[in-house]
Formats: structure tokens, sequence, C-alpha cells
């Protein structure tokens, strides 16, 4: 898909906003101790903001994997980010995954709250490269 300036840059703010929300979502879950579910949406708050920054830069997406693998070869890997920028998304898709499907994994308090300073960060360090 081609997209002029004024396309992309709409596309960039609404995956930024949406990052911001789900993230939203997640306080929400954890003050309701609903600790899968904000893992849930803390991954998937990281997973929009990388989305606004790969699409700012005209990168293609195409799964959820290859979102950790395109941030490593164009940000990590050039310098543009820090690498723990990357563990953490490799961090919070592996808890996702676990709170999502594994029916004998319930998280805990202490496999979000630390997590949800750093999505805020994240997303912060991504607003520095798009905007």
């Amino acid at each position: 898909m081609s997209l002029n300036d004024e396309e992309r840059l709409t596309l960039v703010n609404l995956y930024l906003e949406k990052s911001k929300s789900t993230l939203h979502d997640a306080y929400i879950a954890a003050e309701a101790k609903s600790w899968s579910m904000a893992a849930n949406r803390i991954y998937y708050s990281v997973f929009h903001a990388a989305t606004a920054l790969f699409i700012h830069d005209g990168i293609n997406v195409g799964s959820h994997r290859g979102i950790k693998s395109l941030l490593g070869q164009n940000y990590i890997m050039t310098g543009k980010m820090s690498s723990d920028y990357s563990r953490f998304l490799s961090q919070m898709e592996t808890l996702r995954d676990k709170a999502d499907y594994n029916i004998m994994f319930e998280a805990v308090e202490t496999d979000v709250l630390p997590n949800l300073e750093m999505a805020e960060i994240f997303i912060k360090e991504i607003e520095r490269l798009v905007l």
C-alpha cells in the first residue's frame, strides 16, 4: 500500500492514540487486579506504538513476530533505539502469549506493574522518533 505524507501522518497518529488508549486499559485492568488482561493490554500498547513507527518510516509489517525482527534490524542494530526496547517488546510478547493461551499460567502483579512504566517509556521513545 502506498501512502502519501498526509495519509501516513494520519495513520501514525491513530496508532499512537490507540497505543495510549490501550495502555490506559492496562492501568484499569491492573487496578482491578486482572493481571493477565493487563499483560495483554501492555503488549498491544507497545505493538501499536511500534506499528506507528514502522508506518512512519514506510516499513511493512506482516506479523506480530515480524515486529521484533524489524525493530531489531531497523532501529536497534542501527543505534536509533536501545536494545532495552527490543528486549522489552520480546518479554511483553512472551508474557501476553502465556497469559492469553497457556491455561496453566496466570499473570501476577510482579509480571505487570514494572512493565506499565516501561510501556510508557517505550511509547515516548516512539513519539520521539516520529514526531
